[in-house]
């Protein structure tokens, strides 16, 4: 069967979803979904208010933050117990709560077993993938290069060049360092960076003009070897198992292989371009630090640079990402103030087990995308930066790469929708992660963050179908694992993921961006901002930040105009998405508002008239 994707503006030409694709459906009441509307809708307006809406985005803050309980952890991933070493080595992942009993992991059900909750069912041959109503495929997009920055599972390659992992290891710095960027360790840095102290080259990362457009160099030379330039760096994570045809094919794939500081940053088109527009936002910063800052070196204008731009990420990570995850549009802000660096969940980052595992979100990945003239199985784009850059791809234009991701509609996060290849495999490593770290029961997750504890099956899911599943899987309620939880539970179509995953996210990235070292009380202030980020660099990093706007100030139309207004949608949110009931609640309280004008003004008046 021919492939088709899901196109956002296939909607203008009336065509109807390609074979086997379904829309989500909501299986909340309408009374639920009206009272949360009433709830949210009023919360959200009240955030934009002056005044009112600083302290309330203070309050949510620290409510999202909070869930849980504080780091420092009590214990991580090296023992089963807590010693000086188990609090102190962070080359291991922190844990949220102690390891699970022996005898229940040794009583959980085969690995094969429990992968087929994940799995896209098949009708007629053709997977059928469920459609997320709200996301567009820069959602995952940035979830992927996100997560990359600082989750960092330490492995090795076998013989034949498979990636074997030791599950609770991490080499992560435990900070959102853009690492898929800049690289893990001072000399993967310095191999990316252009070093020169030339005029109008200071503090700049390497690039090279393909198309007329600035990208990345390319890590291997013709014949397939790494550059001698780039030999400290990661090689992409897989290529060499996953490229079938030989070495003649394998050869072909390494010439747009990109020199990036991530092993997984080469993985799809979708994470290269979004690495492509962060280098050149980079540079771009330094090229304004050092017109402003003349006598600055080049070792100055490189960190300062590289400040600005991860404070930028940092403000994307909240205002933009978290805020497209949180339901019915509450907007939340960063603004570092006393607040925030008094208040006790305001730690050194350490990143969690949980969180490792958590963040493979494969059910919102579609089958197919397209690029360019063709459109492709996700096995069939993996490390396919030609995509990109060739005729029959985006031809080299990073503006027309950003309107094409923003063009798919990404899948729900939910059971039953992982690719049934490559995808599912993933799911598979998220539970070998789980296993290996002796993670606890989904229920006692829940109780931990305080949430509602499932008594049966159908407390976590109202498909009876899947409630079955479970159960013919599990046995028990009791035995469901962390992480087929988390996708299996049921959640509002508004909410894009289940209640503990989202209380979960919320948590770890209010921790993680917020606690960051470049936010902190004696960094990021106004007597200290000008000589941390430089005078611009300071103006910049204040001012509101969007991907869109980073787009545009780097990117040019496929008629060579620069800087011009966006054409295109870039986006994680869907143009045309609308929380069902939204407009039949809006008017309701339009009304309620009416009728305590009305009322007030006729008290007012009752009054004056009986004086």
């Amino acid at each position: 069967m021919k492939l088709e994707a899901v196109l956002l503006s296939d909607r203008e030409k009336g065509k109807p979803l390609p074979p086997g694709s379904v829309e989500y459906v909501d299986t909340s009441s309408n009374w639920a979904r009206f009272t949360a509307n009433v709830k949210y809708k009023t919360i959200s307006q009240l955030l934009r208010t002056p005044v009112v809406g600083k302290h309330l985005n203070r309050l949510f803050t620290n409510s999202a933050a909070t869930s849980g309980t504080n780091r420092p952890y009590a214990f991580s991933t090296k023992t089963n117990y807590t010693s000086y070493e188990s609090l102190t080595d962070y080359t291991f992942y922190g844990r949220h709560l102690p390891s699970a009993d022996e005898e229940w992991l040794e009583n959980l059900p085969p690995i094969d077993t429990v992968k087929e909750i994940f799995k896209r069912k098949v009708n007629n041959e053709v997977e059928q993938q469920t459609m997320c109503i709200k996301s567009t495929m820069l959602f995952p997009t940035f979830a992927q290069h996100l997560i990359d920055s600082f989750i960092d599972t330490v492995f090795h390659y076998d013989d034949d060049g498979n990636p074997v992992f030791q599950w609770e290891r991490t080499e992560s710095r435990h900070e959102i360092g853009l690492l898929p960027l800049y690289g893990n360790t001072i000399p993967e840095t310095k191999q990316l960076r252009l070093k020169s102290e030339k005029p109008g080259e200071k503090g700049k990362l390497k690039s090279k003009i393909i198309a007329d457009e600035e990208w990345a160099p390319f890590l291997y030379d013709s014949d397939g070897n790494v550059k001698e330039e780039f030999d400290k760096l990661p090689q992409p994570q897989g290529l060499n198992a996953r490229v079938s045809g030989g070495t003649d094919a394998l050869k072909e794939k390494k010439k747009t292989i990109f020199a990036f500081g991530g092993s997984r940053t080469n993985l799809t088109p979708n994470i290269s371009a979004w690495n492509t527009l962060l280098l050149r936002e980079h540079n771009r910063i330094a090229g304004l630090i050092e017109e402003d800052n003349p006598s600055w070196d080049d070792e100055r204008v490189f960190q300062v640079a590289r400040n600005c731009l991860l404070v930028i990420y940092l403000k994307l990570v909240i205002e933009e990402y978290i805020n497209h995850i949180t339901a019915y549009g509450i907007d939340f802000t960063v603004e570092p103030e006393k607040w925030m660096w008094n208040a006790p969940w305001y730690k050194r980052n350490w990143m969690s087990v949980e969180f490792a595992v958590l963040y493979r979100w494969h059910a919102i990945i579609p089958s197919v995308m397209k690029w360019g003239k063709n459109t492709f199985n996700v096995m069939g784009y993996l490390h396919s930066n030609d995509l990109l850059l060739s005729e029959d791809g985006m031809q080299g234009n990073l503006r027309e790469c950003f309107y094409n991701i923003c063009n798919h509609r990404a899948t729900s996060m939910q059971a039953h929708n992982s690719e049934g290849g490559f995808m599912v495999g993933r799911d598979t490593s998220a539970l070998k992660q789980s296993r290996h770290c002796k993670l606890r029961p989904f229920v006692e997750y829940c109780k931990y963050l305080g949430t509602t504890v499932p008594k049966s099956f159908a407390d976590i899911t109202k498909d009876k179908e899947l409630q079955e599943e479970l159960k013919k899987v599990y046995g028990d309620v009791k035995n469901v694992e962390f992480w087929t939880g988390l996708i299996a539970q049921s959640h509002s179509v508004e909410s894009i993921m289940s209640p503990e995953m989202r209380t979960f996210v919320a948590n770890d990235a209010f921790n993680q961006a917020l606690a960051h070292p470049l936010l902190s009380e004696h960094v990021f202030n106004k007597e200290a901002g000008p000589d941390t980020f430089s005078k611009v660099g300071f103006a910049l990093i204040s001012q509101k930040q969007s991907i869109a706007a980073i787009l545009q100030r780097n990117s040019k139309e496929k008629d060579g105009t620069k800087g011009e207004k966006l054409t295109g949608i870039v986006t994680m949110t869907d143009p045309e998405y609308e929380i069902p009931l939204s407009s039949i609640t809006r008017n309701i309280l339009i009304a309620i508002f009416v009728a305590v004008i009305v009322i007030a003004i006729g008290a007012a008046n009752f009054t004056q008239n009986k004086d």
